[in-house]
């Protein structure tokens, strides 16, 4: 056989090992995803490995924002946890205030729980602000 065969053979063995290697430890996450309605793309979740992203954590705040009915996507989820935000607070913010049919932007969320240290308070707060809505007092 060919040296250059057999190093061929070495490298695809190798490519093969890492792909099997990735699937195997995704698959879990992607089909806890599908079988929630959450669209997630398998490159999505390598791509948050390769990024130093929680994938769990991503998924799961993900899977809970689509049952909550948040339309929000996971790139903008990704982009908070880069900037250090706590996703899971976030999520629950953003599923309180649409419960609450209070209009919260994702922007008025990610600020309100980087403000806010506990998620009690957080929801205390979307509870007044919703107060002042209803009443007028500020604009959406």
């Amino acid at each position: 056989m060919e040296p250059i065969l057999v190093i061929m053979m070495i490298m695809m063995f190798i490519v093969f090992f890492i792909s099997l290697i990735l699937v195997i430890s995704n698959f879990q996450l992607w089909l806890r995803a599908l079988l929630a309605g959450a669209q997630i793309q398998f490159p999505q979740l390598i791509g948050m490995r390769l990024r130093k992203v929680n994938p769990k954590v991503m998924v799961d705040s993900y899977i809970i924002a689509v049952k909550g009915g948040v339309d929000i996507g996971l790139d903008q989820l990704e982009t908070h946890y880069l900037a250090r935000g706590n996703v899971p607070r976030l999520v629950m913010a953003l599923v309180a205030a649409k419960k609450a049919h209070y209009p919260l932007t994702f922007e008025q969320a990610a600020a309100i729980v980087r403000r806010v240290p506990q998620f009690e308070q957080t929801t205390s707060i979307l509870t007044f602000r919703r107060i002042e809505y209803d009443r007028g007092e500020i604009q959406s």
